[in-house]
């Protein structure tokens, strides 16, 4: 009985001691984001429109008081919860880290604005605590923001460069960019991608500055709100857009960056290898997150022969989802052959026929979604299981 109760005292003592703190980054009202309104909103009990709190972190909540109307809807790391306009604080249960309560007043706000939508970014209270402190550690005024995420405005990623995560908005839909610290990894054929490829060798080094990618793969939606139109054959705005050529991708990111003021691009071979591997904090497995390709693709061993919405399966080590599996990703990179010279921030070969996709889809085998798997395909031709996922230069 003593052993016991020992495991037990271990255990809970060893729960208490690896849940973490959170603490507040950012919490800033988006003035230019309408999803508080869209679908008729929801009211309080006063018939009162409720604001949007959309709250970026990466872990479950698990219980919300202090004003919320209905249950909290998650899909991967944004939660999104209908806050009453005369609530004036949140407080926050989470499935592994320690309860947070939000008071709107610390952050500049008396009340939250009927209709509007805000957005709460949570990080690691140690990690924030170790960042340089800022001369405007105040909050920003709702006018200042508002004034930063003006369309067409050119914003530097520098200010924001600490981040995590980025959330952004366009049209009304919002997604979210990943930080992907920089950092060195082997790239290609390494020992847990068996049944490699002639293609993926010679395995090499690759050193690559920091950068933010897309959590998920472009969703029709998102295409939709920037291009006016939806080029997929299968349909559904959580879904990601296929269909979709190099060239469209091109045109998509130029019209991207007109309304958002910033330098979407597409990956580099290398940078989505990278992430793929989950950057940093790689745990080396043969797939994106897992070794085990059912937690974490959509693939012709499980799909029913479509993609999936996005983010519906496990994410990778950053909390990126989707890439294995679901469809194609196109690089920026021409395709051509590896070589033993390590290289830093490499933009594969200077010229070519066919660009680089990445990433495996809803069609193809489990051999072909490995981590190092590659494959090409002339820059004008559409498919229905070939996308995109956008990245940010620090």
């Amino acid at each position: 009985m003593k052993y016991v109760i020992l495991a037990f005292s271990f255990f809970l003592c060893a729960s208490i001691s690896f849940a973490q703190r959170l603490a507040v980054e950012s919490f800033i009202h988006d003035e230019m984001n309408l999803e508080a309104r869209l679908d008729g909103g929801r009211t309080d009990l006063n018939g009162k429109p409720c604001a949007l709190v959309k709250v970026m972190v990466r872990d479950d909540i698990v219980e919300c008081k202090g004003g919320n109307v209905g249950d909290v809807t998650s899909k991967g790391v944004v939660k999104k919860i209908f806050v009453s306009p005369s609530a004036r604080f949140l407080e926050l249960e989470f499935k592994y880290s320690f309860p947070l309560k939000v008071t709107f007043a610390d952050y500049g706000y008396s009340r939250l604005t009927e209709g509007s939508t805000y957005t709460i970014t949570l990080v690691d209270a140690y990690l924030l605590s170790q960042q340089p402190v800022q001369s405007q550690n105040q909050p920003q005024s709702s006018t200042a923001i508002a004034q930063n995420s003006i369309s067409h405005q050119t914003s530097s990623l520098h200010s924001i460069a600490s981040a995590s995560l980025i959330p952004i908005t366009v049209n009304g839909v919002s997604f979210n960019m990943i930080r992907v610290d920089g950092g060195s990894f082997t790239m290609g054929a390494t020992k847990e991608q068996r049944k490699s490829e002639k293609d993926e060798k010679p395995v090499h080094q690759v050193s690559l500055s920091t950068y933010y990618i897309g959590e998920t793969e472009v969703t029709q939606a998102l295409w939709k709100a920037v291009m006016g139109n939806n080029p997929s054959f299968f349909k559904g705005d959580e879904l990601p857009v296929e269909t979709v050529s190099w060239n469209d991708c091109q045109k998509f990111i130029e019209k991207l960056n007109s309304l958002s003021g910033r330098n979407f691009r597409l990956p580099t071979e290398a940078e989505w290898e990278f992430a793929a591997r989950g950057g940093n904090k790689s745990r080396h497995t043969q797939y994106s997150g897992s070794s085990y390709i059912d937690e974490v693709a959509w693939f012709n061993g499980n799909n029913g022969s479509e993609p999936h919405p996005v983010a519906s399966k496990k994410a990778n080590e950053l909390g990126i989802y989707d890439m294995t599996g679901n469809v194609w990703e196109w690089c920026q990179d021409w395709y051509g052959s590896y070589t033993i010279v390590p290289k830093t921030n490499p933009l594969g070969a200077a010229v070519g026929r066919y660009r680089v996709l990445r990433g495996c889809s809803f069609l193809d085998n489990a051999n072909n979604c490995r981590l190092s798997a590659r494959n090409f395909d002339v820059p004008d031709i559409r498919c229905r299981n070939l996308g995109l996922r956008l990245v940010l230069s620090e």
